[in-house]
């Protein structure tokens, strides 16, 4: 079998040896992202300005992929098992298919003041994840009039979830399953990061630090959505499964590892 970069749920027993239920039940306890696939929708970019207290709408794309419902979508999800959204993450610079300037007639009549049009042309886009408002066909630069509201949502359900590969090695690890074979892999820690660097974009990597740290103390899970820091200090993140898969990430190999995930969105 091919190793896929996601899998749908009823895949998980017969290839990774947990059921769906065991999954949700990780969901339901452990504050970690939810993840769909969408096959073919369109959406504005955005991007926080928070100097400014503005939001730079970026352009609008045609999308193909996986997408992350946020948190408040995540908690009515988990309570109805469906949820409609209009705002997510879109994951994958790949799976736009299509991209052109947003229109301003859309800007000015569906937004407020704290919205600016501010366009980048396909190449410039370096935050993906971005967090991205979803459109219809009719809000589309060159079809969108005056009197054409924003109402387009995505219906979501059970049958939608898709896990990654690195939420798998994960899920072992909470699950202990394969521990002793070494199977969770460094990336899982990378995963994380990567999620709060997402959820934190305006900070560098000395402050999101302090962050991870100060949440840790005072017994914050925001900066640990899956739950794998067993001890943060000045120096170094501990984590893993206590007594039986413990790792060390010293301050350093995190700066490092920001920084070079910043790169990689350039």
């Amino acid at each position: 079998m091919i190793e896929k970069d996601y899998y749908r749920l009823p895949e998980l027993k017969d290839r990774f040896g947990f059921t769906e239920y065991d999954y949700l039940y990780l969901c339901e306890n452990y504050n970690i992202p939810i993840r769909f696939y969408i096959h073919h929708q369109y959406f504005l970019l955005t991007e926080p300005d928070n100097e400014n207290r503005k939001t730079n709408i970026r352009g609008a794309i045609h999308y193909k992929g996986l997408i992350e419902v946020n948190s408040i979508d995540k908690r009515s999800f988990l309570k109805h098992s469906t949820v409609n959204i209009s705002r997510c993450f879109v994951m994958d610079k790949n799976g736009v298919t299509s991209f052109e300037t947003s229109s301003d007639i859309l800007i000015d009549n569906c937004f407020d003041e704290r919205y600016v049009n501010k366009g980048l042309n396909l190449k410039e886009l370096k935050s993906f994840p971005y967090y991205a408002i979803v459109i219809g066909e009719e809000n589309r630069d060159l079809t969108q009039q005056e009197n054409t509201l924003l109402t387009e949502e995505l219906s979501l359900n059970f049958k939608n979830i898709v896990i990654t590969k690195e939420d798998i090695d994960w899920c072992k690890l909470m699950l202990e399953l394969d521990l002793t074979s070494d199977k969770p892999r460094e990336h899982i820690i990378h995963n994380q990061i990567k999620k709060i660097m997402r959820d934190n974009p305006t900070i560098g990597g000395t402050a999101l630090y302090r962050k991870i740290y100060t949440n840790f103390l005072n017994e914050n899970d925001s900066t640990d959505p899956y739950s794998l820091y067993l001890e943060v200090n000045i120096d170094e993140i501990v984590w893993g499964k206590a007594e039986k898969y413990e790792k060390t990430l010293s301050k350093r190999t995190f700066l490092n590892l920001v920084s070079k995930f910043k790169k990689e969105n350039e």
